[in-house]
């Protein structure tokens, strides 16, 4: 199993559709795919989930509860597809609670490294992980206990002078460990009619990563509407359908 981080902390970048759009290709591919909401913002949950009676937050409060995970997870209308979700804030979400009261506590230090080996048990392929815009000790846990993290960046001055600073922040977090790897940028909403773009674009060539360029795409905003995976609707472009394929080919390879 393969876990990996869909991260920025920033927001507005399209993590969260963009974490939807790789989990189809992956199922696409044969795969079984574990998604997490891990922003208690929960626009991943509401894509996928209509209710939620169990969220992530309710195994983290209680983890050694064997029975706890099964009620959490949830199914999508895709095969293959599963969430760990969340609630919104307005209905109760808690997952705030435990990462500002429980996360810190050192019985909880490997609690997320713990969930992800239940997740291997549950013979799930891949999970992805939708962080959230920030840095908490939650978010920590997310990143040490995935395989690879894979920031989603505008393409804009400030996403590309910040990938140095991103870099140093996660090395000083990994602390000569050698995951989670970190070696594929995204850089979302690709739009040739602005000329600050054409000249971005050119430092981003000359980055010494992997790097996948996702155009603006109205078919992200038609399948958040109809809360539908891109890969279930109709009019997508040629050129995400490519990027999101090779993106999905990349994780699967290696």
């Amino acid at each position: 199993m393969k876990t990996i981080s869909i991260y920025n902390h920033k927001g507005g970048v399209g993590k969260t559709t963009l974490t939807a759009a790789i989990a189809g290709e992956l199922i696409s591919a044969g795969k079984k795919v574990m998604m997490i909401d891990g922003d208690s913002q929960a626009n991943l949950t509401t894509l996928f989930c209509d209710k939620v009676d169990y969220e992530l937050a309710d195994y983290l409060f209680n983890a050694k509860d064997t029975e706890m995970l099964k009620r959490v997870i949830h199914e999508t209308k895709y095969e293959n597809l599963y969430i760990l979700p969340n609630k919104k804030l307005s209905e109760g979400c808690r997952l705030d609670i435990w990462a500002t009261t429980q996360a810190g506590a050192e019985e909880n230090r490997n609690v997320i490294k713990n969930l992800m080996k239940l997740l291997e048990a549950c013979k799930m392929d891949y999970v992805l992980i939708d962080m959230p815009p920030s840095y908490t000790t939650l978010d920590k846990k997310f990143l040490l206990a995935s395989d690879e993290v894979i920031p989603v960046l505008k393409i804009d001055t400030f996403s590309v002078e910040g990938i140095k600073d991103f870099y140093i922040l996660l090395e000083k977090l990994k602390d000569g460990d050698s995951k989670p790897e970190f070696k594929k940028y995204i850089f979302n909403c690709k739009d040739l009619r602005t000329s600050i773009q054409k000249e971005m674009l050119k430092k981003i060539e000359q980055i010494n990563f992997k790097k996948y360029i996702v155009p603006i795409d109205t078919i992200f905003e038609k399948s958040k509407a109809n809360k539908k995976l891109i890969q279930a609707m109709n009019g997508t472009k040629s050129e995400t359908k490519k990027v999101l394929e090779e993106i999905a080919s990349d994780i699967i390879n290696g």
